[in-house]
Parts: structure tokens; sequence; C-alpha cells
């Protein structure tokens, strides 16, 4: 499957969550969305679009969900 790199917008309706979300999950924030793998800058400026890659995201909420609910019903 080719990736899908879509912008801000387009990828938090795509994965079902707010822009706000996907930029705090980002390794420079803290998060978990690794750059060059979930997300990257489309130029090298300040101001830059950020695009994503929203299968590898995906398939990423789901292993972390995944993980989440055998903790739950392991706990």
């Amino acid at each position: 499957m080719k990736d899908r790199w879509l912008d801000t917008t387009a990828a938090a309706a795509e994965l079902g969550v707010h822009p706000h979300t996907l930029k705090s999950k980002r390794d420079i924030s803290g998060g978990f969305l690794e750059s060059d793998t979930h997300y990257r800058f489309k130029t090298p400026s300040s101001n830059s679009t950020i695009l994503w890659d929203v299968d590898a995201i995906q398939a990423l909420f789901h292993e972390r969900a995944i993980k989440a609910r055998q903790e739950v019903s392991h706990g």
C-alpha cells in the first residue's frame, strides 16, 4: 500500500481526531508519533505545512488500543 501523506486538517478528519490531537502526539511534543515515520514537514520553513502518514498512524493507533484493552482486561 502506498503511503498517504495528508495535511493536518485532512489527516485529522480521516483519523477521526482533532487536529490539535495529532500535533500534541508528535515526538517533539512528548508524544509517540515519530518524525519521518508518522509526520514530516512539507518545506524547511518554520511555518511549513505538516504532512501525516494516515495509514501508519492508523496502524499505530490500532496497536496502542489493543495494548490498552489487554492491560485493562489483565489489570
